[in-house]
């Protein structure tokens, strides 16, 4: 073998082993990138479990004694008193988790298998209150608690086994 063979030995070594290298490196970026959306992942929904948890009493309340539209209206009658009324307000602050959690899932920000670890979405409180939200779709907000609506159709929702109504909208 002459020198040039063994030049051309050593490059194709250099060069498989700068190759392989690289290709470790580009491993571990993509392996790296995904821990990190993993890691992002848990600390949104973190988060989201947090603000579950700081409406608790509300949600117990809505899920044990459900607003009633006939008797809201009857002591609201204008859509401002509706939206103005300590009911109103105390549904609004649980449907906020849901609409976080489903606007972050619609987002790609984490997925549905992995919110519903850390929070439940009974779809008791969705039917229990669905008078109360085609009322004020109608009358106050068309796309209003649109993501909880969704965020509870989600075939990943498994915390309770009664059926789910939604509005013919959608």
């Amino acid at each position: 073998m002459t020198i040039q063979d063994y030049v051309a030995i050593a490059t194709s070594v250099f060069t498989l082993a700068g190759v392989i290298f690289v290709g470790w490196q580009v491993r571990q970026m993509a392996e790296s990138i995904l821990l990190s959306r993993v890691q992002n992942q848990h600390l949104l929904c973190f988060e989201v479990w947090k603000q579950y948890n700081d409406v608790f009493a509300d949600r117990q309340q809505l899920l044990q004694d459900p607003i009633r539209l006939a008797a809201l209206r009857e002591r609201c009658p204008t859509i401002d008193d509706v939206v103005n009324s300590d009911e109103y307000l105390r549904l609004k602050r649980a449907a906020g988790v849901y609409v976080l959690a489903g606007a972050l899932i619609e987002a790609g920000a984490i997925s549905p298998s992995e919110i519903f670890k850390y929070i439940s979405v009974p779809r008791r409180m969705w039917n229990d209150h669905l008078p109360l939200i085609q009322y004020l779709r109608l009358n106050y907000y068309p796309d209003l608690w649109v993501h909880w609506e969704r965020l509870v159709a989600l075939p990943e929702n498994q915390w309770t086994v009664t059926g789910l109504q939604t509005l013919d909208k959608h």
